[in-house]
């Protein structure tokens, strides 16, 4: 009769372990979507009692208005103030009115409807066609486009104007300031089929009789095939003497994420973030800075930008999309600063969480210009303004059609690998091969899902050789476990240095004759963790895999959510589960160690519950990457039977049986 076994501690330990940890983990999302319930709801009490507030102070500066004029005096508002516009010193002279406000302008084309304003004469939204939106989106969202460009902060507008100075002069107020609609072509005309608003402000002295200084005119040129808008601002000089001018020119102010309003991460790890490019004048390839969010909130500006001799392009991405400001001439940039956006969130939109976001903007600062003549007008200063999916190839042909003097490589703003908020260039780089290789596949099978299983296939073979050394390295450590027992036997007792030494020398020795290596069992490891951190940023972040379906996944992107339970998970996914069970068949293969070392015992059980552990911790990664995964544990086994089979059993049948003597096979 046998004698009952004792309780394993180490594998119900780690079992415990595993589901504690993926329990916390839950209750920490749970709590976390309360919390910002909670949050938003405070937010829109705030804000209803700040219109409140904001309504009597309107109804009180009305009376007080209508009182000054019965008396002839001119009251200044604060939108006065902040154009700009100063108060007249002795209210003899009134400044000049700013012009009424035009319609919002609305241009629809084949691939985005945009939204011009004359507050600030900027663009106010930005909406993606229909077919980009995901079919959660679709289902829950009123809008029949995917929103990528809105007003996220209040007063913040893509390419709006912040500020112009004229000589020494600095202006300021324009983001705000009501611009003149001057042109709006209501259709795709001239020999391009562009549909043009161009919008115009005038900037006048600071004093009395406000005399015109200059003209700025901002046209919009839209494309009705293409990803980008074309932007040309032109200075007009209205004065009698010469003038130089900056200015600051928002780009893409904030961008949305492109998932439901509920969840616009969809339970995915992504985060919003701006890529600014730039170069010296004789180099080719650009320095890419990257500005996360939390970054963008440093005092330091230096810290948040660029400036070099070229300032190329400053773009804001999500996690599939992109919105770039590209200048077409960028030795007129002398800096590009990020800011931060939607710290201030906006509460008249709720259960709309793409607003509780922190986002980013780029501003770029045009250099000094050169002198301009009285009564003269500049020549057109080009920008162009991306909005569209972060797809490389579609930002290539963006960048030849807008036929710039240098290459901008507008496609380094793609980047896949920026796992903890860092991105890693050398994996990067391993993100952008192994999505070649995919796209090649893909193109072979016309599925994703088989895509997958051919790149696993693919990175198989091609570790092989180092996962078949590492197997038998294994086999040829157990196979040495009587000649190492016995040269510990041999300096058993002696506790000196000099006879430590020696037993390890020995040992390195007769390890070293067999060709074993006991460190192969942690290189197949490390190998593979810049393989899995590419994986991770390309299955994470490339535009290819969105709403890619494979059985019964619908989007490669997102979780694989095989059903959905009323309770807790709530999602469940199929194959996290799947490459559980295949990696613990996986660890079952492996040789057991000989003898009763119980070290090597406890080490064998940790790696039969580290699968379940790890398979926790990716149980809501997107699909693609568990697909890779469970491939990767199936073919795993299949390759542990294959080394097993025809490598090792041939190595065990000719193994020298001598005691002492290093089996014959593993003999240099």
């Amino acid at each position: 009769m046998t004698s009952k076994e004792p309780f394993d501690w180490v594998k119900w330990g780690g079992i415990a372990l595993c589901i504690a940890v993926f329990l916390g983990g839950q209750m920490y999302i749970v709590r976390r979507n309360r919390e910002l319930a909670v949050q938003q709801q405070a937010l829109a009490e705030a804000d209803a009692d700040k219109r409140a507030k904001d309504d009597a102070a309107r109804r009180t500066q009305a009376a007080l208005d209508q009182a000054l004029t019965k008396t002839g005096v001119v009251s200044v508002g604060p939108e006065q103030i902040a154009a700009g516009l100063p108060v007249s010193p002795g209210g003899d002279e009134k400044p000049p009115q700013e012009p009424v406000a035009a319609p919002a302008v609305s241009v629809k084309s084949n691939v985005f409807d945009l939204t011009f304003t004359a507050r600030g004469g900027a663009l106010e939204r930005a909406v993606l066609s229909g077919l980009f939106m995901t079919a959660a989106s679709r289902d829950q969202s009123q809008t029949p486009g995917l929103d990528v460009l809105n007003e996220i902060d209040s007063g913040r507008l893509s390419l709006a104007m912040m500020n112009v100075k004229l000589n020494d002069i600095m202006y300021a107020g324009f983001e705000t300031k009501t611009w003149e609609l001057v042109e709006n072509s209501t259709g795709f005309t001239g020999p391009q089929g562009r549909w043009a608003v161009t919008y115009a402000a005038t900037v006048r002295d600071q004093a009395a009789p406000y005399a015109p200084i200059a003209r700025i005119t901002k046209r919009f040129l839209i494309g009705q095939t293409v990803h980008d808008l074309g932007v040309d601002i032109t200075v007009t000089n209205l004065s009698k003497r010469t003038l130089t001018y900056e200015y600051a020119l928002r780009g893409p102010a904030g961008i949305l994420m492109d998932g439901p309003p509920h969840d616009p991460q969809q339970g995915a790890y992504a985060y919003i973030r701006c890529a600014m490019a730039s170069r010296a004048a004789n180099e080719d390839a650009p320095t890419i800075t990257v500005i996360s969010t939390d970054t963008a909130k440093q005092p330091d500006e230096i810290a948040r930008s660029t400036r070099q001799q070229e300032n190329l392009w400053a773009s804001v991405t999500n996690r599939f999309f992109m919105a770039a400001l590209i200048s077409k001439d960028p030795t007129r940039a002398i800096k590009v600063v990020t800011e931060p956006i939607g710290l201030t969130k906006r509460t008249d939109k709720p259960g709309d969480n793409r607003y509780l976001m922190d986002n980013v903007s780029p501003v770029m600062y045009r250099r000094l210009s050169n002198d301009l003549p009285a009564g003269e007008t500049s020549a057109p200063e080009s920008y162009a303004l991306y909005v569209g999916p972060s797809d490389e190839a579609l930002l290539i042909e963006c960048e030849k059609a807008l036929e710039l003097p240098r290459p901008a490589h507008l496609n380094l703003g793609v980047m896949y690998c920026d796992v903890f908020n860092y991105t890693w260039p050398r994996v990067d780089w391993i993100s952008r091969q192994l999505l070649w290789v995919f796209n090649g596949f893909h193109a072979l099978t016309n599925s994703w899902g088989l895509g997958i299983i051919l790149l696993t296939i693919f990175i198989k073979l091609c570790l092989h050789p180092i996962q078949r050394k590492q197997m038998v390295s294994m086999h040829k450590m157990q196979a040495l476990k009587p000649l190492l027992d016995a040269v510990e036997k041999k300096y058993e007792g002696q506790t000196g240095n000099e006879a430590r030494q020696k037993k390890e020398l020995e040992k390195l020795d007769v390890m070293r004759k067999a060709g074993a290596n006991p460190l192969m069992g942690c290189l197949p490891m490390l190998l593979q963790m810049p393989i899995f951190f590419a994986l991770f940023g390309t299955f994470s972040h490339a535009y290819e895999i969105r709403q890619a379906s494979f059985l019964w996944c619908h989007d490669l992107a997102l979780q694989d959510a095989a059903f959905m339970l009323s309770f807790w998970p709530h999602e469940v996914n199929i194959f996290p589960i799947l490459y559980i069970f295949m990696t613990l068949g996986q660890s079952f293969m492996q040789p057991r160690p000989a003898g009763n070392d119980p070290q090597a015992e406890m080490n064998r059980k940790m790696m039969l519950f580290m699968p379940a552990f790890f398979g926790l911790l990716i149980y809501r990664m997107p699909a693609g990457l568990l697909v890779y995964f469970a491939a990767s544990a199936t073919f795993g086994m299949l390759e542990s039977w294959y080394i097993k089979k025809f490598v090792i059993k041939a190595a065990e049948s000719t193994r020298a049986t001598a005691p002492g003597q290093v089996p014959a096979l593993f003999k240099k």
